[in-house]
């Protein structure tokens, strides 16, 4: 992983270091379906795992991705991967902080 990738790591970890503004594309729709929505983040959790097995024993250190985000960051498949997974966390902690409140 690159600096870069590393920072980025650090920096979507829970618990928050510092708040910033979510681009309005990627601002969530409010939803009523809140069974729902825990289907659809299982379902994805499952075929990130499923694309994780596919990529065992492959070089996805050498794969450059382009930030979904920012298209000025590129980093390797495996920082995407571990990205992925540190981006998760966050919302779950997000999640179960806001559900604490109710």
């Amino acid at each position: 992983m690159g600096v870069a990738a590393r920072l980025f790591l650090w920096y979507m970890n829970p618990p928050y270091r510092t708040r910033s503004k979510t681009p309005a594309r990627f601002e969530p729709e409010k939803v009523d379906d809140i069974a729902g929505v825990f289907a659809a983040f299982d379902s994805r959790q499952a075929r990130v795992l499923a694309l994780l097995q596919e990529a065992k024993g492959r070089a996805i250190d050498r794969v450059q991705v382009v930030s979904p985000f920012d298209a000025r960051f590129s980093y390797n498949l495996f920082a995407a991967f571990k990205l992925f997974a540190a981006h998760q966390r966050r919302h779950i902690w997000q999640a179960e902080r806001v559900g604490g409140r109710g």
